[in-house]
């Protein structure tokens, strides 16, 4: 894949920036760290100098069809105007917190994004964060990766030997409207859902996790895509994640598992948003939906008459994996204890895998599947 680039000069220092693709058609975009540029003249021979990539261009890739994903380097620093404005397949962003400037537009109207990937190398340094939920009022799902505190356990090690601990959030959608006043001859401003308020718990230090934990009520009545989205992400990744918060997601999933299991099943063919353009539900590939439904069967969040529309559901996409995993949990689950409440696993009947998926039935193992 060829991408198109243009020499600039930042900061005193010779870099590269992003300006377009050659390519018409391209699904998954990975940009590398620096390119290689020819230097003309008799005296330099042909040789080939450095760049480093500092920039994504504005307009660079706007509009680009059959685009999912996109994978930017640490060394990119910004990313100007309407860079990956209205891509309308655009599933997964991944980036990092070297971006100090991030431009308006840059991603909005991109209304398919499944999940946006954020690693910070730098502890309590959430700008990014606050700049990219700040600049659009659609749906935003986000996996955040940062560097964990001494002796706080660890999601993985990066190859520089860093810790790292993953928390995940779903920032739902909302509207600013205004209503007209005949009688003061004024217009007053009326903000519609919850996701201006979820948006208020970020900070460019900060992330306040409790917070946005005692909003979740209000999702669930503003807008249930989301807060189903937000209890998968919460309950995975628990990071700061109270006893209490965690009762009220399990209770959510388990309670709602007869809608929810067949949407999970279907996966990117369950419709986004309803005739009225509201989103009715945040869709996901076969990957993250086989780790959801690990997540569900092994924390035993799925009800008796929720197998019925799930089987309808599977019969319909034909994916003999899910089939495995929902029969198998239906024989040795459903069949041998039927609970009211969501069970709770305890930390012998976990697996020792450290992803937060790695949950397991107390008879058999998912992952054998």
């Amino acid at each position: 894949m060829a991408l198109q680039y243009e020499r600039i000069n930042r900061h005193g220092t010779e870099a590269a920036s992003v300006t377009g693709c050659d390519e018409q058609s391209v699904r998954t975009l990975f940009v590398l760290p620096e390119i290689s540029e020819t230097l003309v003249g008799p005296e330099n021979s042909g040789s080939k100098e450095m760049l480093p990539v500092r920039e994504i261009a504005a307009h660079a890739l706007e509009g680009k069809r059959g685009l999912e994903e996109v994978s930017l380097p640490e060394t990119i620093e910004v990313i100007r105007p309407f860079a990956f404005h209205s891509c309308p397949d655009l599933h997964i962003l991944k980036l990092h917190d070297s971006v100090v400037d991030f431009y308006d537009g840059a991603v909005r109207q991109c209304n398919q994004i499944e999940e946006i990937e954020i690693t910070f190398h730098k502890k309590n340094r959430f700008h990014l964060l606050k700049d990219m939920v700040n600049d659009s009022d659609q749906a935003m799902p986000f996996l955040l990766h940062f560097p964990a505190e001494e002796g706080e356990p660890f999601d993985y090690i990066d190859p520089n030997g860093q810790h790292y601990i993953s928390a995940s959030l779903t920032f739902p959608s909302f509207a600013d409207n205004y209503e007209e006043d005949t009688f003061s001859r004024s217009m007053h401003e009326k903000i519609e859902g919850s996701g201006y308020a979820a948006r208020q718990h970020v900070s460019r230090e900060q992330i306040d996790f409790l917070f946005y934990d005692r909003l979740f009520p209000r999702l669930t009545y503003d807008e249930p895509a989301s807060a189903v989205d937000a209890a998968f992400r919460r309950l995975m990744y628990p990071y700061r994640l109270t006893e209490e918060a965690e009762e009220q997601y399990r209770t959510y999933l388990y309670e709602h598992s007869p809608e929810i299991l067949p949407r999970l099943i279907r996966g990117r063919k369950e419709a986004r948003f309803g005739h009225e353009g509201e989103l009715i539900w945040i869709p996901n590939d076969e990957a993250h939906t086989l780790r959801r439904l690990h997540f569900l069967c092994g924390e035993k969040l799925i009800r008796q008459e929720a197998i019925g529309a799930a089987l309808q559901a599977l019969s319909e996409i034909q994916n003999p994996t899910f089939t495995a995993v929902i029969m198998e949990y239906q024989y040795h689950v459903l069949q041998h204890a039927k609970p009211q409440t969501p069970e709770k696993v305890e930390p012998e009947a976990v697996s020792e895998s450290p992803s937060p998926q790695g949950t397991a039935f107390d008879s058999f193992d998912l992952d054998e599947l």
